[in-house]
């Protein structure tokens, strides 16, 4: 028998004329096919028309909670099946934990603050007194940040 399970998380998008909060709702299926195989989108009935799900939602901040409105336009039934028809592969979810994986951590304050003097400097001088911003200066200037690509990569990973 299939299984499925969806995780959504509300991200914070400003407020509206009317003051209300507003939020972006990230929707992410984790689809579990019989047998754990891989299938097809055809087994789960719920997703082949996700457009026509009717879609309603409570967000609880502190100890209050509100009904959601949604004010996006309705999802297209077109364009759902374009991208995703009945033969869409489906493979079983599989939790990857993020504890075997590094975690870089930046001081946002330390990195602005380098990043900025360098450019600060350039900008205050005649391009013909001062040169190009020296390498060494721009190594400075974003020394928190990873200059190995395999980290960069690792950190642009979902």
């Amino acid at each position: 028998m299939t299984k499925q399970r969806v995780l959504w998380t509300a991200c914070p998008h400003g407020k509206a004329k009317d003051g209300r909060l507003r939020v972006s709702v990230h929707v992410a299926p984790q689809l579990f096919p019989n047998g754990n195989a891989v299938s097809s989108l055809a087994e789960f009935s719920d997703w082949q028309y996700w457009p026509a799900t009717n879609v309603r939602f409570k967000l609880k901040i502190g100890s209050r909670t509100f009904d959601a409105d949604i004010v996006s336009a309705p999802p297209s039934s077109s364009l759902w099946h374009a991208l995703f028809p009945a033969s869409t592969t489906v493979e079983p979810y599989e939790y990857s934990s993020p504890t075997a994986s590094p975690l870089y951590s930046y001081p946002a304050g330390s990195c602005a603050t380098s990043s900025r003097a360098p450019m600060r400097h350039s900008r205050t001088r005649r391009p013909s007194a001062t040169g190009p911003v020296s390498s060494s200066s721009r190594v400075r200037a974003f020394r928190c940040l990873p200059l190995d690509s395999r980290e960069l990569y690792d950190r642009s990973r979902p």
